[in-house]
């Protein structure tokens, strides 16, 4: 069987000796107190969490794949999906670049995209799973309301809410939205307020060691 090994080194190189990212990031409140130690921290346990637990599901997602029970109308992952998943939540790794205000981590999304990229070349398969979520999340913190983000971002940020279809019932049922008819076509208006810069690092503390 093949391995995957995380390009760590090619990482390093563009973050710290092409882009300079601890100096740019210095200039950002949200993330002046990030330094190089850390981004290659989560960098390396990313790296580990990537190769020995999503690069070895390829087997049973390539044999098993999905299943559906036309039955009980439930749909199995292959062999392992499920307790990686779990792994995945437990280290933290849903919130790696969320909103520290709805409690995420708050790390810059520079090192979000590139444990990403790690995920992605390790089992893309398996990383459609969470990848999902971004979208839903993005989009409810740049134009949700306050009560809407406190309800629904932490679900998001930590993937406590997989199946955004069921999310995004839960969003349409709760949420008052005024409808007008123009010109033939339906158009939601809804009240939506900017999202804010997080103040400070928030959740920097939270351990890597289980990722």
């Amino acid at each position: 069987m093949g391995q995957y090994v995380a390009p760590l080194r090619d990482m390093q190189f563009v973050l710290h000796e092409l882009l300079h990212v601890e100096d740019e990031l210095k200039q950002l409140p949200a993330h002046a107190e990030m330094d190089a130690d850390t981004i290659n921290q989560v960098l390396e346990e990313g790296g580990k969490f990537s190769a020995e637990v999503l690069f070895p599901l390829n087997h049973s997602g390539d044999r098993e794949g999905c299943h559906y029970d036309k039955e009980t109308k439930t749909v199995t992952t292959p062999k392992g999906f499920k307790e990686a998943y779990k792994q995945f939540v437990e280290g933290g790794w849903p919130a790696l670049a969320c909103d520290p205000t709805y409690g995420g981590q708050g790390l810059p999304l520079i090192v979000n995209n590139s444990f990403y990229e790690m995920i992605n070349s390790a089992n893309q398969a398996w990383s459609m799973y969470p990848g999902l979520g971004h979208g839903a999340y993005e989009c409810l913190h740049a134009h949700g309301t306050e009560e809407q983000k406190q309800v629904y971002l932490t679900k998001l940020g930590w993937r406590d809410w997989l199946d955004h279809r069921r999310a995004k019932q839960r969003l349409e049922r709760d949420v008052r939205l005024h409808e007008r008819r123009t010109f033939g076509r339906w158009y939601a208006i809804g009240r939506f307020d900017r999202s804010r810069l997080p103040k400070c690092l928030g959740l920097r503390e939270r351990s890597f060691a289980n990722a």
